[in-house]
């Protein structure tokens, strides 16, 4: 029973992030493919991001990809369009908090390798048991992210 209700509420969690998706890819929000050794925004290997711009150098996302399924925070850019430092800090499905600081280097117009370190603490993560409450990580970062 429990599983059968965890399965519906994570379909209905990714069908509500796609509708959402849809509808902010208008305006200010920038899409991006990543593929990598985890990303900033989600600590995925394989995802999709959107991200909304809030001022100068902040910016709010959300991401879904694997293995972290749905991930939301906020990015601060030294230089969001050309290569600089990059700061995030964020949340991921299954109590996963997150955060990562890496050097963006811009490849081409829309092409960007992220090169840095994170950490993560988790309290629980659905789809792989774990023997303690929680559990810290520290990993490196090298992402490639192509952005439209």
């Amino acid at each position: 029973m429990l599983k059968n209700v965890r399965n519906k509420w994570l379909l209905t969690c990714s069908l509500l992030v796609f509708a959402i998706a849809d509808a902010s890819a208008s305006g200010d929000a920038v899409s991006s493919f990543h593929v990598g050794v985890l990303h900033p925004n989600g600590m995925d290997f394989l995802g999709y991001s959107v991200e909304k711009h809030m001022d100068n150098r902040l910016y709010w996302y959300y991401t879904i990809g694997v293995p972290s399924f749905l991930a939301i925070g906020i990015t601060h850019y030294n230089n969001r369009d050309g290569n600089g430092l990059t700061a995030t800090f964020g949340a991921g499905l299954g109590y996963t908090f997150y955060a990562a600081i890496a050097y963006q280097v811009k490849l081409g117009k829309k092409h960007f390798l992220k090169l840095g370190a994170a950490g993560t603490i988790a309290t629980y993560y659905p789809f792989a048991p774990i023997e303690k409450s929680y559990y810290v990580e520290r990993t490196g970062i090298i992402a490639y992210e192509y952005r439209f």
